[in-house]
């Protein structure tokens, strides 16, 4: 999700409530129609197709690591436009609330209620002052 959004300035998935959201996700339905992803190849659509998937059949970390698109850096053609590209999206990432929405919204369906529960005992583990904000210091402990 991120990626995408960091590539187009736009979330992947759509809705005008939460419950379209939610909907959309589980449909994984989205597109690459905006002009933006008239300048990426193949090969990074494909990346982001593999990670936007069910659980299942994403891509690990590893994976993504060593996918064509990230280990050539794109094409020269695509990486000459993917700085200015990826600045300006970023902007619109940062400023808009929505992604934000999406994107939790999106895990939130991804998670088991056990994995949440884990990751919430590791958080407190690390919030040694117990303010709910992990501080640098805190995370580097």
């Amino acid at each position: 999700v991120i990626l995408y959004v960091l590539l187009s300035g736009e979330p992947p998935f759509y809705g005008s409530n939460d419950q379209e959201i939610a909907d959309s996700v589980r449909s994984q339905k989205y597109s690459f129609d905006a002009p933006v992803w008239n300048f990426l190849s193949v090969s990074c659509k494909e990346l982001i197709q593999q990670m936007l998937t069910k659980p299942e059949k994403r891509l690990t970390a590893a994976q993504i690591l060593t996918h064509p698109w990230v280990q050539d850096t794109a094409d020269p053609l695509e990486a000459t436009k993917l700085p200015n590209l990826i600045t300006g999206n970023f902007k619109n990432f940062i400023t808009c609330q929505k992604i934000k929405k999406v994107i939790l919204t999106y895990l939130a369906t991804q998670v088991s209620e056990r994995e949440i529960s884990t990751l919430k005992k590791h958080f407190i583990s690390l919030d040694k002052n117990g303010d709910g904000v992990l501080s640098r210091e805190e995370i580097s402990e």
